[in-house]
């Protein structure tokens, strides 16, 4: 009975990993045992140095800076346009929202 179940448990873990998309993963906000979907796609900066700036566009200020071969996680899916680039939304260690830096010296690597 237990290998029957223990089955089960595997399939059915399998199946929910089938819808979840790739560049996402389940966590569980706060241990409130909510599930929620949380946007993980990776970059690598390719430019010497890269500003981090609080808001999409070169008129914002610059809230921090990253060297060329840094590796971070995007916010989330959001690209904005303005003065000439995309602007991606990047992420602190902690989840939260650390500013945003242009994609054409980013390179998306996961």
């Amino acid at each position: 009975m237990k290998k029957i179940i223990s089955l089960v448990v595997c399939i059915m873990i399998f199946t929910t990993m089938l819808f979840v998309p790739a560049q996402a993963k389940i966590e569980d906000k706060d241990n409130g045992g909510d599930v929620t979907i949380c946007w993980n796609n990776t970059f690598q900066v390719t430019a010497s140095s890269l500003n981090i700036r609080s808001g999409p566009g070169t008129s914002y200020s610059i809230v921090g800076s990253l060297s060329n071969g840094y590796i971070g996680y995007l916010y989330d899916s959001r690209e904005i346009q303005a003065n000439g680039y995309t602007w991606v939304p990047i992420k602190k260690s902690d989840n939260t929202l650390w500013g945003w830096v242009a994609k054409q010296y980013i390179t998306i690597i996961g």
